[in-house]
């Protein structure tokens, strides 16, 4: 049995899977398996996993499965296969892993990870167009994110990390698949950093691991504005009505993680009473109550269009 099961999901991606499985190849720390599930494609990308799996068949293992609708979704079943290796990993088909990705991320894992409790580690990434030409040495500088915003009130909002750099341990494969409904409800990687954050802890590695290719067909992707481009974006979004229909989406997405949360979480856990008064906070039928439940906990930013917008979702 190997130390680490690596998933990787994939969908009409043969124009660049063959680079990501060699990578697979390169790693300097062999001790993985790699079970992949395709969700029905049209391309080519059936018959290169066939000849990575018959010429590698140690390493590479092909799940037999009906499609389940979305790379999110496939990673979900993927999990839910009760895997035996200690650590698990997530892959999507079109980037590049830099050769010492996995035992990087390993050491990590291992100098932090306390018996018994949920750990997860991900790292930074280094954007590269199609052709793997480096856009911008970081991924959080270009999207101007922190991924030290770690605490439960700030992951409610936005996830911090990429499926594609994390590496979880089995307590936090297990809750993940114990909560596949909180998994459902967003991407799987936000839902096991929620899930890492409520029960143990969540690793930062400050150095990119992947090359993230950017090639116009990802499902998630860095954006580079200029900021004129951006003062646009943000103006274009106003004008139409699109910012208040991200704002009102991304209030109740929230609210159903809260809920969620809420109909699972004991009374033992250290979140639990946070989670029980933002739960009656958003089933309170006065419009301003609410309003003012997230203005006093920082939970929106006091723009008019989200103050808005917590009184009417």
């Amino acid at each position: 049995m190997a130390e680490i099961a690596v998933l990787l999901a994939t969908y009409n991606g043969g124009a660049y899977l063959k680079e990501q499985l060699d990578s697979l190849l390169k790693q300097t720390f062999q001790d993985f398996v790699c079970y992949i599930h395709d969700d029905g494609s049209g391309d080519n990308t059936v018959s290169v996993l066939k000849q990575f799996a018959e010429a590698y068949p140690e390493k590479f293992v092909l799940l037999s499965h009906p499609p389940t609708g979305g790379a999110a979704a496939n990673f979900i079943y993927m999990l839910s296969q009760g895997y035996q290796e200690a650590y698990i990993m997530f892959s999507d088909q079109d980037d590049v892993w830099l050769p010492d990705k996995i035992e990087k991320t390993y050491q990590t894992m291992k100098k932090q990870e306390q018996a018994g409790k949920p750990l997860a580690v991900f790292t930074d990434l280094r954007v590269v167009n199609a052709e793997l030409e480096e856009i911008s040495p970081s991924y959080y500088q270009i999207e101007n994110r922190n991924p030290h915003l770690d605490k439960l009130e700030q992951l409610l909002k936005k996830n911090i990390a990429a499926g594609c750099t994390m590496m979880l341990n089995q307590p936090l494969a297990l809750l993940c698949n114990q909560h596949s409904e909180l998994m459902k409800l967003t991407l799987h990687d936000w839902g096991a950093i929620l899930l890492a954050r409520l029960y143990g802890d969540i690793i930062f590695l400050e150095e990119p691991t992947i090359l993230y290719r950017q090639h116009g067909n990802n499902s998630v992707g860095a954006k580079k504005k200029s900021g004129m481009q951006f003062v646009l974006s943000q103006a274009g979004d106003l004008l139409s009505g699109r910012k208040f229909g991200y704002v009102r989406d991304s209030i109740r997405l929230e609210q159903a993680l809260v809920r969620e949360i809420h109909s699972f979480l004991e009374p033992e856990n250290a979140y639990y009473a946070y989670i029980q008064n933002f739960c009656q906070a958003i089933e309170n039928p006065q419009k301003l109550k609410r309003m003012q439940y997230y203005l006093n906990n920082n939970l929106i930013s006091k723009s008019p269009a989200k103050i808005w917008m917590v009184l009417f979702v």
